[in-house]
């Protein structure tokens, strides 16, 4: 029997969002730069914070770009992006993978990653983002361990996205660690934010045209005295797919 303790927090919020941008800025990006910038996100799912593609996108959106999949619950889900032609470039039906490694740098601590992510069939996707590195402490979001033993100069490794799914144009299905940014704008969210330590969730959402909901279920940490602490938050939204989005949340932080 599980014991649910005192230590509940609810947080509930009514967003409204407005694109100021959908039609002055449409003429400063054109659609050659449009298909460069996404033609990486096509095949892929989360994009780790650090990689140029995770910048471009909110830089996009923030100047009125790809309204159609923007969404106050999270980055719009870069699949959805597969309904353009850019989907014509390779067979969508096929299992294709993808990895890159490289070395983020910060003040001297040094960080080695590896990505990975497949696609099976148009709906089925995995991912995968491990790093080492040699400064626990100098990069953001980071949860590793450091040890007292290095191996090639780290001391620390973490899996900050993992994870397998399955979407389609009306049902996303997800389970893996990671974590939500939920909310409108950017690094002002309250309770989901990018920039928090990963945490293992599940994930359901559903897109009914221009009506969407959300929900996510995930364990955040065990205490020293053997106290689980989980997340669940719950949200729906209207949008226009042009200009509008309203939205409705609420975000639950409880432990037993």
């Amino acid at each position: 029997m599980m014991c649910f303790e005192k230590s509940i927090l609810s947080l509930s919020s009514l967003v409204i969002l407005y694109n100021i941008h959908s039609h002055k800025m449409k003429k400063i990006f054109k659609q050659p730069f449009l298909f460069i910038g996404l033609i990486s996100l096509t095949f892929s799912q989360e994009i780790p914070n650090e990689f140029l593609e995770f910048q471009v996108q909110k830089l996009l959106t923030d100047a009125g770009q790809n309204w159609e999949t923007n969404t106050l619950f999270g980055l719009p889900r870069f699949q959805s992006n597969s309904k353009t032609n850019i989907e014509n470039s390779i067979n969508s039906n096929s299992l294709n993978i993808r990895t890159r490694t490289g070395i983020f740098t910060k003040n001297g601590a040094i960080a080695l990653y590896g990505f990975g992510h497949f696609s099976f069939k148009k709906h089925y996707y995995g991912y995968l983002y491990p790093r080492i590195v040699n400064d626990s402490l100098a990069f953001i979001r980071y949860s590793g361990v450091p040890r007292d033993i290095t191996r090639g100069g780290f001391n620390s490794g973490e899996t900050d996205l993992s994870g397998i799914g399955f979407q389609n144009d009306w049902l996303t299905l997800q389970l893996g660690r990671g974590r939500e940014s939920w909310g409108a704008g950017n690094e002002i969210q309250l309770a989901l934010n990018e920039n928090s330590p990963a945490y293992d969730y599940g994930l359901l959402g559903l897109d009914f045209g221009k009506l969407r909901v959300k929900y996510i279920h995930g364990f955040l940490e065990s205490t020293e005295n053997d106290i689980n602490r989980y997340i669940t938050a719950r949200g729906i939204e209207w949008t226009n797919r042009k200009s509008l989005l309203i939205g409705l949340s609420e975000t639950v932080i409880y432990s037993g």
